[in-house]
């Protein structure tokens, strides 16, 4: 089993999974180090993808909410690499739930599992903690 696997992203996927009938998988940052290669990755297993940033063809900027509903409409799964220098995180899962994400696999990070991380946003959306709904 690959790492991918293990982080739940292709869960329910296998070698012939028909990709024309699974739903995307969003890789947000996907021009980072990190998104980069799960997109690397996800593409090589025949996965159909949304590879976001700033710069590319599914443009999604954190501090511009407006970018949000295009990369999050229809996809099945999201890779969210969070911006820490403005935590919108929980506005953002919140959003992606709205819209029928199933899973989303978030990139770990310094102080996301206190509940002072979502502070403002309730609880921490099961989304992130629990693999489909």
């Amino acid at each position: 089993m690959d790492r991918l696997s293990l982080v739940g992203l292709t869960r329910g996927m296998t070698e012939n999974t028909n990709t024309t009938t699974t739903r995307p998988v969003l890789v947000t940052g996907a021009t980072g180090m990190t998104g980069r290669r799960v997109l690397s990755r996800l593409r090589e297993r025949g996965v159909e993808t949304r590879a976001a940033s700033r710069s590319s063809a599914w443009a999604f900027d954190w501090s511009d909410p407006t970018t949000w509903d295009r990369v999050l409409r229809s996809a099945g799964a999201v890779y969210l690499v969070q911006n820490d220098l403005d935590p919108r995180t929980p506005e953002f899962v919140q959003r992606a739930v709205a819209l029928g994400v199933d899973r989303i696999v978030q990139l770990s990070a310094r102080g996301v599992d206190g509940p002072a991380y979502f502070e403002g946003g309730g609880e921490p959306p099961r989304t992130c903690w629990e693999s489909g709904r």
